[in-house]
């Protein structure tokens, strides 16, 4: 087909108004389309890289203003094998936005992986080089697209630099886990100890550990876990294994779990993978007729410096790093997609401003599902980003700790009614200031970590100006675990609000670890160890932090030039604090709160007895409480005497409206 005819198509399916204003234009995109067609109804295109294609063409040939472009994609599987890139070239203006949507009732995806088959069957040592119990495997060769590279494992933990993920099987949408021992749960250091020392490298092992294979643990405490390669050896006993990474020891009780082991190859959620010989191996009987891919692209789909663009209604799944990346531009909306199958982060949006993700569900990621880092921390110019009605779960699968479901960083994002729940580590984390946190539902979380929040924010004596507010959170934690906390402002974060939440079923409910100036007011905390917790580690174990001018909290303050006129003018008690006792929790006030609890208001030291205001908190608060069922609470009805208190009505009274009445 020739230039000229294709011209001609694109104005026909583009008509431009007498008035130099184009009418809205519309193109479709179909699995059984042509990307040489004209993009019409009857003759669609065949992917989304082919309508950027068509409306970047129409705009090099026409000078007229396009009005919304709408790009209409029909249902069906989009397996693609190159990332789908979008720059500023590719957005709409203000008022006209470029919108790719599916069709109405449709189920579209975007899929960036390769399937998986023929599946043939096998008995385990028949045709693997293991031996076990008689079962029944079985196996496909890799796609020929597959890249060594891209299943090449690399060590992790929060202390090295986040790399791509490896390839992952995933089958009807659900990613499968490398088959491993033991099969659930973990295993224990001090079970299977090499040596008769508190720290060791070295653990014994039942024979059948391969060469391989991987280990997972929380080798040194509760708070960080690490992905590590392993070396391997046969004794006597069984399979003596050392972790080769040099600085990798462990601690007696460790917890761990090693992984790519065939011989444990026994669950219908579990691959396997024989990197010699380029089989995948599963024992899921049903496999052959089920959808099953491998993960291959590092990153679907990555926006950069788009302005007005919309998705809505998409389903992106299988990613080694990002299933949807964003960088830059303005005004992008990200409406009722899926985000699924992910190695790293479901959603990530770097920089940009006044970006909306709505009504979107992300799950299935194996570090974070959406972060966001964007705002001037230097200037505290907002990003004015929204994530609302989104749901998160199914978080941190590849890495369990420091990575949480929903992460901001920066200035001025809010976080609005999501609801996040099933994940090893926190479920919303606040880095920067100014941002908004408002009526989520946040539950089962924290189910791995230790020493961490539902909602946190810490580490950094110029994070504030953060609201907390609204939010709905319980059954937080695990079995025995008491340094869990609903609600935690850790490490010297100051000037901060903790305003109408609803923390239930948590060891701690709202803890503050020694900052200034914070205001916890309103909250309704029951069923935990201690409902509301401060205390004043700058002036006890912590008070390395704040000694000298070379300390820790002076560093982070000059970093962020807080001396300089911004932070000055925007938080005067942080200036104030510097010749002030910074230790001190100064300045924080605990008020208004409905507590019932083991520990109703516990004021850890000296220090915060003196400092800290603790007035107006109605303590044995479930006398007048019943629980409605949705996380609010309601005056619990044919109480004769002890009426409740003013306080009391008064926060029935904020309960009863939405999270943005009560601001």
């Amino acid at each position: 087909m020739s230039i000229r005819i294709c011209i001609y198509l694109l104005l026909v399916t583009f008509p431009v108004a007498a008035d130099a204003r184009a009418a809205q234009s519309v193109l479709y995109v179909s699995v059984d389309g042509d990307d040489a067609a004209n993009g019409s109804q009857a003759t669609p295109l065949a992917s989304i890289g082919g309508a950027q294609s068509r409306i970047r063409e129409l705009r090099a040939v026409s000078t007229a203003p396009l009005e919304t472009v709408r790009v209409i994609i029909q249902g069906g599987t989009y397996e693609i094998a190159e990332p789908i890139r979008m720059t500023a070239k590719d957005g709409g203006s203000e008022g006209a936005p470029v919108i790719y949507e599916a069709a109405p009732n449709e189920i579209v995806t975007i899929r960036g992986g390769a399937s998986l088959g023929p599946w043939k069957s096998s008995s385990l040592g028949e045709d693997t080089q293991a031996t076990s119990r008689p079962r029944k495997l079985w196996y496909a060769n890799l796609p020929t697209e597959i890249q060594s590279e891209s299943l090449r494992r690399s060590a992790r933990s929060a202390r090295l630099p986040s790399s791509p993920a490896e390839g992952c099987v995933v089958a009807e949408g659900k990613s499968l886990r490398r088959a491993g021992w033991p099969n659930d749960g973990w295993a224990f250091a001090h079970d299977l100890m090499a040596a008769n020392s508190w720290r060791t490298n070295e653990l014994l092992l039942p024979a059948g550990i391969e060469q391989s294979a991987w280990a997972h643990g929380f080798w040194e405490n509760e708070s960080e876990d690490a992905l590590v390669p392993v070396g391997i050896r046969g004794t006597a006993d069984g399979t003596l294994i050392w972790l080769t990474t040099p600085s990798q020891s462990f601690s007696r009780g460790a917890r761990y779990r090693i992984e790519n082991v065939l011989m444990h190859l026994d669950s219908q959620d579990e691959w396997y993978l024989d990197h010699e010989r380029k089989l995948i191996y599963v024992a899921d009987p049903d496999i052959a007729e089920k959808d099953c891919f491998i993960t291959l692209i590092e990153s679907p789909l990555s926006l950069y410096g788009c302005s007005h663009l919309e998705l809505r209604n998409i389903i992106v799944e299988g990613a080694r790093n990002c299933g949807i990346e964003i960088v830059g531009g303005n005004q992008l909306i990200l409406d009722t997609c899926t985000v699924r199958n992910v190695g790293n982060v479901g959603i990530h949006v770097y920089h940009g401003r006044g970006h909306q993700i709505v009504n979107c569900q992300v799950r299935d990621t194996g570090c974070e599902g959406i972060r966001v880092e964007a705002g001037d921390r230097m200037t505290l110019e907002p990003a004015e980003h929204l994530l609302t009605n989104n749901q998160v779960s199914d978080f941190g699968v590849r890495q369990m700790t420091y990575r949480a479901g929903i992460s901001v960083l920066g200035v001025g994002t809010e976080v609005r009614g999501n609801t996040v729940s099933n994940g090893p580590y926190s479920a919303i984390t606040i880095c920067g200031n100014e941002h908004r946190v408002i009526g989520n539902h946040i539950h089962d979380v924290c189910t791995e970590a230790n020493d961490c929040g539902a909602i946190y924010c810490g580490g950094d004596p110029t994070y504030r100006g953060n609201l907390i507010d609204g939010n709905v959170i319980h059954d937080i934690g695990g079995s025995g675990r008491k340094d869990i906390m609903g609600i935690y402002l850790d490490d010297f974060v100051a000037e901060n609000t903790v305003s109408n939440n609803t923390v239930q079923r948590v060891a701690r409910g709202i803890a503050v670890g020694g900052g200034r100036e914070n205001l916890i007011v309103g909250n309704v905390v029951v069923d935990c160890l201690a409902c509301i917790q401060l205390d004043a580690r700058g002036t006890t174990w912590a008070s390395d932090f704040v000694s000298g001018s070379n300390a820790p909290y002076f560093q982070f303050c000059k970093n962020i030039n807080a001396s300089g006129k911004v932070y000055g003018e925007r938080y005067p008690a942080l200036l104030s604090s510097f010749a002030d006792t910074p230790g001190a929790p100064k300045g924080n006030i605990i008020s208004g709160n409905l507590v019932d609890g083991g520990i109703a208001i516990d004021l850890q030291d000296d220090a915060s007895k003196q400092y800290v205001v603790a007035t107006g908190n109605v303590t044995e608060a479930l006398r007048f409480l019943v629980d409605r069922g949705d996380g609010i609470w309601e005056l619990r009805t044919g109480m004769a005497a002890d009426q409740p208190p003013t306080l009391l009505q008064h926060y029935i009274s904020t309960q009863s409206g939405s999270p943005s009445d009560r601001e």
